[in-house]
């Protein structure tokens, strides 16, 4: 290699180990070579044990080259096992460097340069890469026992098409492995191996068809899930395989990662504990109202309290602290309400807490009385009857 000179660097990397190496990641570190058009970094997919990957990387020789002996080009892999484990191996490689003689001989002939071989360019690795660049859920929060949809944005970000492409939700991979980009015999994919004991599908399998996505092209995935009735509130990682062709037939596996948030909302009714009385414009009623906790874990309340919907009457005393409630306990709450007019008056019931994520939160129930005209009591006018028999 020749100080200055540009070269097209062939590098083969081979799974040795007993499982399959994913998110395959190589890196080439800038020092006496610098990488050329990629960056540097080639994202690689999956290995299964005893395949290879052999690909380019475009390289530069640098100039601080010129009178050593040996050049060194460091390289970093970074992978994962199947359970997402970490791994990260450096490698130093090694090359002779041409010398490189200037100057004038003593005859002033000049002295020849050693001109290097030729080395052919070969075209960089096209392949594809998907990624998950949005994601959400049919409802704002999911809860224990609850059915949902969940929604994924997925693109190719790679410079070449994506064929066949398969979502595994929970994670998977093809039976044939490997990315070498010679076709694989075998096919097929494996799906069942993935985590299924907080979210599962319903409907379907976890395993999802996508066809073809091009170059740039993105496409929304969909899938039918639920809730298991026993999660526990918390957020929950989910993983998520893409198993899709190049198109020279060679496997890729993309692997990524989602979360999900469970909540617990608490399960409370708020009513009266007894009818109500008649109701009076502009006069004193009661509102015997209760909380109650009909859920099957105990929860700490804020204050539970009660308003006009529009704001057509007064109250007193209405708003109270509640604190621990155990299931199936209950709270009440004796206000007094002052009607401004005749008519239906809505009332809003509402309990607040912290749910499980520390964020403030409040649960609402409107209910109804009617209130009637004011009572007015008219004095006689006539005269009492007197007794003429006196």
């Amino acid at each position: 290699i020749t100080p200055g000179q540009d070269l097209d660097f062939e590098m083969t990397i081979g799974n040795a180990g007993q499982i399959q190496a994913s998110n395959i990641v190589v890196t080439f570190v800038s020092g006496s070579f610098t990488p050329r058009v990629t960056g540097g970094v080639r994202a690689l997919g999956s290995i299964d044990p005893g395949q290879s990957n052999r690909f380019w990387q475009p390289l530069s020789a640098g100039r601080d080259l010129s009178g050593q002996t040996i050049g060194t080009l460091e390289v970093q892999v970074d992978y994962t096992d199947f359970n997402g484990t970490s791994y990260s191996e450096t490698f130093a490689l090694t090359f002779p460097i041409a010398r490189v003689s200037v100057g004038v001989a003593p005859t002033a002939t000049p002295t020849p340069t050693e001109t290097p071989t030729p080395t052919p360019t070969i075209s960089p690795l096209f392949r594809p890469q998907l990624l998950v660049t949005t994601y959400g859920t049919d409802l704002e929060q999911l809860q224990p026992g609850q059915f949902f949809t969940l929604m994924l944005t997925v693109q190719n970000q790679g410079n070449a098409d994506a064929h066949r492409v398969t979502m595994i939700l929970g994670g998977g991979s093809t039976s044939g492995g490997t990315i070498s980009g010679t076709p694989a015999s075998g096919g097929g994919v494996s799906g069942a191996s993935g985590e299924f004991s907080k979210f599962a599908p319903v409907g379907t399998s976890n395993v999802l068809s996508l066809g073809d996505l091009e170059m740039g092209a993105s496409l929304t995935a969909s899938m039918a899930l639920i809730v298991n009735a026993a999660t526990d509130p918390g957020a929950y990682p989910v993983k998520v395989s893409f198993v899709y062709n190049d198109a020279s037939n060679g496997d890729y596996v993309d692997d990524q990662v989602i979360t999900l948030l469970v909540i617990r909302r608490p399960a409370v009714e708020m009513n009266f504990y007894a009818p109500p009385p008649p109701f009076f414009a502009g006069e004193a009623g009661g509102l015997p109202l209760q909380l109650v906790n009909s859920g099957s874990k105990s929860v700490v309340f804020g204050n539970f309290a009660v308003t006009a919907v529009n704001g057509d009457a007064t109250f007193e005393n209405a708003s109270i602290f509640v604190g621990n409630l155990e299931p199936g306990g209950f709270y009440p709450l004796d206000a007094i309400v002052y009607p401004n007019a005749p008519g239906m008056l809505d009332l809003l019931l509402s309990v607040n807490y912290t749910d499980d994520f520390n964020q403030p939160q409040i649960i609402t129930r409107t209910v109804s009385v009617e209130v009637m005209e004011p009572f007015v009591f008219e004095e006689p006018t006539e005269p009492f009857p007197t007794d003429e028999s006196a």
